[in-house]
């Protein structure tokens, strides 16, 4: 399916009828602190995966391999969470892209006390950095199942250059290690 096929919602969660790749700009999502809280009360139960990813163009590119092999292992039913004007490039992988900087996933990536009103998620994917492990610990709240986190990069102090990997290696072998096909 072609980039002008996908849905691609704003803010408000409304489809946008413009191709992805030319979204205008969007606001950053920054300061990711969490709270430790109890079991979220959500609206609604959804039968589709939704994957998380925060970084910049650089970075999503490197995830591609990332994103073929967890479509072909969730099917279908994949969404992406991320800044559209980025992950639009790829949407082919996903039945739509929600809109990152929007209110509505406060309760998700924000420091918001409330944490009802929100989706439970058949899977949630966070491809991404979390040292301290409470974005985790916050998104497995809203997953049916275990959270599927992929770390971005290696880490940064190797031992030696036998020991260094590419990064979409590195992410593909998390892919693996999680019981999904990597697919390249």
């Amino acid at each position: 399916m072609s980039i002008e096929n996908r849905i691609i919602v704003d803010g408000n969660g409304a489809p946008m009828n413009r191709p992805a790749a030319s979204c205008g700009d969007l606001k950053n999502a920054s300061g990711l602190k969490t709270m430790q809280t109890a079991q979220p009360n959500t609206t609604r139960t959804s039968k589709e995966a939704l994957l998380i990813h925060l970084g910049g163009l650089g970075d999503v590119c490197l995830s591609e391999s990332t994103f073929l092999s967890l479509r072909h292992a969730l099917g279908n039913g994949l969404v992406g969470l991320a800044y559209p004007r980025i992950l639009g490039l790829f949407a082919s992988y996903f039945t739509r892209i929600e809109d990152v900087g929007s209110r509505r996933w406060i309760h998700l990536l924000g420091n918001a006390r409330d944490q009802s009103g929100g989706t439970l998620w058949q899977r949630i994917c966070f491809i991404g950095k979390d040292r301290s492990g409470t974005l985790r610990e916050r998104l497995q709240k809203f997953s049916v199942e275990p959270l599927l986190f992929i770390e971005m990069y290696p880490q940064a102090k190797m031992r030696s250059a036998a020991d260094r990997v590419h990064v979409e290696t590195f992410q593909l072998g998390q892919v693996k290690s999680h019981g999904f096909s990597a697919m390249t």
